[in-house]
């Protein structure tokens, strides 16, 4: 087993992390304009889109929130007008 690196703070670094080699590190590039990372002048993918299942439980959560939210605001309203009944104008 390696030897066990340490960040400049101090910590341990996590299991699996293994310092990069400096050779064919010339390979690594930086667009500075679109701040990209590219590998062998290929961008590198650094982003990731929900899949249609992921879509559908992100968006059921979602639908599932608000439908709480309102239920709440109405059950909040429904004691407060059952507190105080109905408010009428001063005349």
């Amino acid at each position: 087993m390696g030897q066990q690196r340490l960040s400049q703070n101090g910590k341990p670094w996590p299991p699996g992390v293994e310092p990069l080699p400096l050779d064919g590190f010339e390979m690594l590039g930086f667009h500075r304009e679109t701040k990209a990372l590219h590998w062998d002048g290929v961008p590198v993918i650094t982003k990731h889109e929900l899949g249609k299942r992921e879509f559908f439980l992100a968006a059921l959560a979602a639908w599932a929130t608000a439908i709480a939210a309102l239920i709440a605001a109405l059950a909040f309203a429904l004691q407060v007008y059952a507190q105080y009944g109905a408010v009428t104008p001063p005349v």
